[in-house]
């Protein structure tokens, strides 16, 4: 018969932010001899070091020789992998693929990068609104606008503003595992235009 385990839906896939532990799935079909759950094992990676093979939990049957495991696993930050071994009732082997196992519970960092108002808060020519968002693990995903408490859109780009006005702009910054930094607001005071001169009027 054929020997060979077919491994599907693994889970979970992307990056991970909740805290541990944190439940790995598997399922394996055989696609020959019966499979015994008792000889399967597993192994998780961390720091690049594979620790020792360990015997699961039991798993659930699925009907077609198949199994399925719900692995609860303690989860450092960063990248980490797991992989499974098993065999069938004939006592042939077979290892998994390494399934990636990604972790990132840090929110990103965001900065505003604005040049200094006069003495009494106010700018008085134009200016750009500069944003940095930075995130070590998995990456920024997106930097989210609000005006005066409305949205205001995503930041792709450096903002000018040249119009007067005076607004709270809040930011915050999303990485690509779902963690969000802390809102960041600045008040923008702009007055660009001179005040006009009193009309006079003279009597003679």
């Amino acid at each position: 018969p054929d020997h060979a385990l077919a491994w599907e839906s693994f889970a979970p896939q992307g990056w991970i932010s909740r805290s541990n532990p944190v439940t790995v799935s598997l399922s394996v079909y055989g696609r020959g001899s019966r499979l015994v759950a008792g000889s399967f094992r597993y192994r998780q990676k961390s720091n690049d070091v594979w620790q020792g093979w360990e015997k699961p939990l039991a798993p659930a049957i699925i009907p077609g020789n198949g199994l399925r495991w719900q692995q609860p696993l303690i989860l450092p930050g960063g990248r980490s992998a797991v992989q499974w071994r098993g065999a069938d009732a004939a006592g042939y082997t077979n290892l998994s693929p390494v399934f990636p196992l990604n972790v990132d519970r840090q929110p990103p960092t965001l900065t505003w990068q604005l040049p200094p108002a006069n003495s009494f808060g106010w700018y008085t020519a134009p200016l750009t609104l500069t944003i940095l968002a930075t995130d070590t693990a998995s990456g920024v995903s997106a930097v989210r606008l609000w005006q005066d408490g409305r949205p205001a859109g995503i930041y792709n780009a450096p903002i000018r503003l040249s119009a007067d006005s005076n607004s709270t702009w809040t930011a915050r910054a999303e990485d690509e595992a779902g963690n969000w930094s802390r809102p960041a607001s600045r008040i923008i005071r702009l007055d660009v235009a001179p005040p006009e001169a009193p009309a006079l009027s003279l009597r003679l």
